[in-house]
């Protein structure tokens, strides 16, 4: 009898057992579901994220041209307010006895000038004052002056010249003794008359952390119609790309290749999040800004290290160059491959020379370095079809002494001087 009741309680028993296992498997199956629901929970806020994005860079955009109709506008104004006051001042008889016994003739169209010249928005070079005020000393006998005047302001690009922006990492700028970048000096390749080399590469920085750290949006806003620029990264934009990279340094790198995705990161130990992009598209985003701006982007593959394998110099032709090279196909901009470029000139200097242009470690260059890298440079945007920034290049620029590794046997530009 014992034994038969302790049979059916373990039958009880098992019974019980395998109903908790079915709510088990039931509690899983709901686990699963709710994870399944997470996970299209977040997929759609990012896409909302990212929906909002386009709608704030076209909400940009859509500023940017209200803000080039509204000086158009105030040109437009000044331009009737001008003709106006030509017409008042011919339908003024005494108007020369008036204003030369006055004598505020010249003052007038010395302050019309300048109001003009401020309408414009555009920066000019200073010799076009002067220019201008002596036009207002010639022609202050009659009405035409102003309309002359105004011409003349408003056709300022015959007076300002175009600049050349350098954006990068410490190969193209660096604050350290003893090394330099070749952005500080390529200068020396331009010819001073005819544009301005303005370097604002900052060493440390990414393609990304250039973007959010501001820097990027300074050069920008200081971009004006006809000038270029020259963007080079690479060197920062791989490792981590959440969290530190050392204490009390936020992570830099970005999203390899050249695709739209993105991953939400934490910056540092702050908290904060961070949607991080791919290198390509930081790259495109420099470069349809610039274009926005009336500039001419030219998209550069990164210098090489001084690594070497097999008697040759590593290249990065299938990363950062390949990616570099395909964000500046997607936007039509030029590409230079200065990677490959300075590589050629490294092999057949041999590793033994090279290795004088690395004082340090193997990514800053020395002056003599730098100089190189510079003339490689020039020789890439020589190389390029149809890009007006070849007919700013200085007919006697420096090149490399004969006694410098830099110096080619072949002596053609732009290791020797040109003939």
């Amino acid at each position: 009898m014992i034994f038969r009741m302790g049979k059916a309680i373990f039958r009880e028993v098992k019974m019980t057992f395998r109903e908790g296992a079915a709510v088990f498997r039931e509690g899983k199956i709901v686990f699963r579901m709710g994870e399944a629901t997470f996970r299209v929970g977040a997929a759609a806020f990012r896409m909302r994220k990212m929906i909002f994005r386009k709608g704030a860079a076209i909400f940009r955009m859509g500023k940017a041209v209200a803000q080039v109709g509204a000086v158009a506008l105030q040109v437009g104004e000044i331009a009737l307010r001008i003709s106006k006051w030509a017409h008042n001042m011919a339908r003024n008889g005494n108007r020369r006895r008036n204003f030369d016994r006055r004598g505020k003739n010249l003052l007038r169209f010395r302050g019309l000038c300048e109001l003009v010249m401020n309408l414009c928005g555009v920066p000019i070079r200073c010799s076009a004052k002067p220019a201008l005020l002596m036009f207002s000393r010639l022609f202050h006998f009659g009405p035409r002056h102003a309309i002359i005047v105004a011409l003349f302001a408003l056709s300022h690009h015959a007076f300002a010249i175009p600049t050349l922006w350098l954006i990068g990492d410490s190969t193209v700028k660096n604050g350290t003794p003893g090394l330099r970048g070749w952005g500080e000096e390529i200068g020396a390749y331009f010819d001073p008359s005819k544009i301005k080399v303005e370097n604002r590469a900052l060493g440390g920085r990414s393609s990304r952390t250039f973007m959010t750290e501001g820097l990027w949006d300074k050069v920008a806003a200081s971009i004006k119609p006809g000038d270029f620029v020259l963007m080079q990264f690479g060197h920062n934009d791989a490792g981590k790309v959440s969290g530190e990279l050392s204490p009390g340094r936020p992570a830099r790198a970005s999203l390899k290749g050249n695709g739209e995705e993105t991953e939400e990161a934490d910056i540092g130990t702050t908290g904060q999040k961070e949607t991080v992009h791919t290198y390509g598209w930081y790259l495109r985003k420099f470069i349809s800004d610039a274009k926005a701006k009336g500039a001419t982007p030219i998209v550069l593959s990164m210098v090489p290290r001084n690594d070497w394998k097999d008697g040759k110099v590593n290249r990065i032709a299938d990363s950062f160059g390949k990616w570099a090279a395909e964000a500046a196909k997607q936007e039509g901009v030029p590409f230079v491959d200065l990677n490959e470029i300075i590589a050629k000139h490294y092999d057949t200097l041999g590793q033994e020379k090279v290795n004088a242009f690395f004082p340090k470690e193997h990514t800053h260059t020395s002056v003599e370095g730098a100089q190189l890298n510079a003339q490689c440079v020039v020789e890439g945007i020589q190389q390029l079809k149809d890009v007006p920034l070849r007919n700013y290049v200085a007919k006697n620029a420096p090149a490399a002494a004969e006694s410098s590794p830099t110096a080619s046997p072949a002596g053609n530009w732009p290791f020797s001087k040109p003939k």
